[in-house]
């Protein structure tokens, strides 16, 4: 039993010469053809497209949980240091005697 070949069809497209000349730059640079290289393009945008991509590393998942909690660590400490500037300069008020209370 021979490997069936599959049918290839053929479609024209029109782009920008900067589409196209990044397209080119693009294949040669990954050492493809330019048709190669759009194929593979278009597979991977339908693959986007149905929601079948690798979903990322266990690795890029704890790094994106640690930068969570980094920043939000660093929006409680920024809170803290407006509660300790306003205590003390409330603190500053009653040292200096210009408060109401002293009345």
């Amino acid at each position: 039993m021979g490997k069936e070949k599959s049918m290839e069809y053929r479609a024209n497209i029109r782009m920008t010469e900067d589409l196209y000349n990044s397209i080119n730059y693009w294949a040669d640079k990954k050492g493809v053809k330019v048709t190669d290289y759009i194929r593979d393009a278009l597979l991977l945008q339908i693959k986007r497209d149905n929601k079948d991509y690798d979903l990322p590393s266990l690795e890029a998942h704890r790094l994106n949980q640690i930068i969570d909690t980094l920043e939000a660590v660093s929006a409680n400490m920024s809170c803290l240091q407006d509660i300790v500037q306003s205590n003390f300069v409330n603190l500053m008020a009653v040292a200096h005697g210009t408060n109401y209370l002293m009345d």
